[in-house]
């Protein structure tokens, strides 16, 4: 009986666990690196915040991670990092050492899915909280590649390309 139940809720665990591309970074948390290496390579940083069974996150992942016109720049300029919203696992992010939930929590995060992107030293540029189709989020990768967050707020640069 107890195997039974075991086996049922690891079946059931497997159906709701989002299953993320074979190209993101899922065996490491130690974002110091990521940034490094990303630097050392010309990519940038990024994290992917979710949890298993957001039909979000799911939904998102499938959209724009795995198909799409998208596909080849994220794999060509784009380091993601997948962070669980309610992992134990130790991220390493400057100088703290904190389980995945401390460190979303630490970053204000609430909504699954949430995108983090991360400047050359390591700083948090911009977060994009929810799902985002692939023509939004299109929006959102020239935002980043194009560098405008130094000079701009999001809302501000989505106005800016409507005049243009």
């Amino acid at each position: 009986m107890k195997k039974t139940v075991l086996i049922t809720i690891l079946m059931l665990s497997f159906a709701f666990a989002n299953e993320l591309p074979s190209w993101f970074i899922k065996n490491s948390t130690d974002i110091n690196a990521l940034v490094k290496e990303a630097n050392r390579v010309g990519k940038t940083a990024t994290l992917f915040f979710d949890e298993d069974g957001c039909p979000w996150c799911k939904k998102m992942i499938k959209e724009n991670f795995k198909k799409g016109k998208l596909l080849k720049t994220l794999k060509e300029k784009f380091f993601i990092m997948h962070i669980d919203n309610f992992g134990e696992r130790k991220v390493i992010y400057k100088d703290k050492k904190i389980t995945e939930e401390e460190f979303r929590k630490s970053l204000g995060i609430y909504f699954s899915p949430t995108m983090a992107f991360l400047d050359s030293s390591g700083k948090i540029v911009a977060l994009f909280p929810g799902y985002r189709n692939p023509k939004k989020f299109k929006i959102i990768i020239e935002y980043i590649l194009s560098k405008a967050y130094k000079k701009y707020s999001y809302s501000d640069y989505l106005s800016e390309r409507e005049f243009k």
